[in-house]
């Protein structure tokens, strides 16, 4: 499996300034649930993707820096093969319970959680040259050892599997309250 990882992080900018927008919707869509649609509001998926997403940024930096936890063992799981190669089929895995949402989500821990997961993304892009070339693996709770590459490109489609999720949560919430 090849990963461009230039076309992977410009692809995630691209989402960070698509996902920051949504925060221009008022609360009373951004803070609802619709439960046709997903368990959680347009904001526990905003603050779901920027935390997981910094994590998973952090493991580019490191295996980037190699050391500790850091392993050339390990493989992909199958699961984690698909999951790379098709994108995130919805409705397929539950959230780790330390990258899930609180019950109630505010602005202002949004705007906090968007700033530290775009600073990490920031961080991650003069590490680019050197991540298709890191043999270094960090485990996934689901998917197996990943590479760096890996972990960006899981980033990406995590990140566009819950903009997706929080754009039907939003266009419902909107619908529900149209005359």
């Amino acid at each position: 499996m090849t990963i461009d990882v230039y076309d992977e992080y410009q692809r995630l900018g691209a989402f960070y300034d698509a996902s920051a927008a949504l925060l221009d919707h008022p609360d009373e869509a951004l803070l609802v649930v619709d439960t046709d649609v997903s368990g959680w509001s347009a904001a526990q998926h905003l603050y779901h993707i920027w935390l997981a997403n910094g994590k998973m940024l952090t493991a580019v930096q490191v295996i980037h820096r190699g050391g500790g936890p850091v392993t050339t063992e390990g493989a992909l799981e199958p699961t984690g093969r698909h999951v790379l190669e098709h994108g995130i089929t919805r409705g397929q895995a539950q959230a780790p319970v330390g990258v899930r949402p609180p019950e109630t989500v505010t602005r202002e821990v949004l705007t906090e959680t968007l700033a530290r997961s775009r600073a990490k993304a920031e961080a991650v892009e003069e590490l680019l040259p050197e991540v298709p070339d890191l043999e270094g693996r960090l485990p996934h709770p689901f998917m197996g050892a990943l590479t760096a590459a890996q972990w960006l490109r899981m980033a990406r489609l995590h990140a566009e599997h819950h903009l997706a999720l929080a754009r039907d949560v939003l266009a419902a919430t909107t619908d529900a309250g149209s005359p």
